[in-house]
């Protein structure tokens, strides 16, 4: 997934993830002082990641870019997970755009986990902000490509749960004709039959019986295994029963 820049050379933000990871683009408005990628992991939280590049150019307009684009990345999910190169010296106590892109960050509760150099003449310039999430083994790798250092880290993302398999049994009633099902019934029930019945109970059983008899050689039960994506522990056989006699009491 990448996303070049329109003009000029250099810049672009990219990403390469393994094809069993669902990423899922976010549409998120762009800003003329820094460049983004912004996408999402469909977990149960969705972890919304993005990948930013600011140019080493000073741009007046980035810190109220970045708190508006916050903002909206804010709103998408509680779990956040921003990385990039910023070009900012924040190991620079004295540097004032610094302090003011600290705050920023700050107002918005995400937090900065890089606390050593990323770049081969000491600064810390390529940033790790997480919100919501859990993360470990931080570290920094010279692939020496580049004059940043290459940033790694674990992510701690929640395991979504197997969709469970059930067996259901079911008539398809949508092709059964009326027409064959009446001949059915007509065929199958002489008067007979039921002057033979001495009781209201039995003449309600054969008259189901009769029923069932004539929907089976029409609308054969067909079985098939189905997933279900939202499991309900609280559903068991005694819920289901109960439900199944409500249905016959109405």
């Amino acid at each position: 997934m990448h996303k070049p820049r329109t003009v000029g050379c250099g810049g672009g933000v990219a990403i390469f993830h393994r094809k069993d990871i669902l990423t899922i683009p976010l549409s998120i408005p762009t800003f003329h002082s820094f460049e983004h990628l912004v996408f999402k992991l469909s977990d149960p939280t969705p972890l919304v990641t993005t990948v930013i590049y600011r140019p080493p150019n000073p741009n007046p307009d980035f810190l109220f870019n970045l708190a508006e684009f916050l903002t909206l990345l804010c709103a998408s999910s509680p779990a956040i997970l921003l990385l990039g190169n910023f070009n900012i010296h924040i190991d620079s106590t004295d540097c004032n755009s610094s302090t003011k892109f600290l705050k920023i960050l700050n107002y918005f509760n995400i937090i900065q986990q890089i606390d050593f150099p990323t770049h081969r003449k000491g600064h810390t310039l390529d940033l790790v902000y997480t919100s919501g999430i859990i993360i470990s083994n931080l570290s920094s790798t010279d692939l020496t490509i580049s004059d940043h250092l290459a940033i790694t880290l674990d992510i701690d993302l929640p395991t979504p749960l197997p969709k469970q398999k059930r067996s259901i049994s079911f008539h398809n009633l949508k092709s059964l004709n009326p027409t064959p099902l009446s001949s059915s019934l007509v065929d199958a029930s002489p008067s007979s039959l039921f002057h033979q019945v001495t009781s209201t109970t039995e003449l309600v059983n054969t008259y189901n019986n009769l029923l069932s008899s004539c929907l089976n050689d029409l609308a054969p039960v067909k079985t098939k295994s189905v997933s279900f994506s939202h499991s309900a522990p609280w559903y068991t056989d005694e819920p289901h029963h109960l439900k199944a006699k409500v249905h016959q009491l109405e």
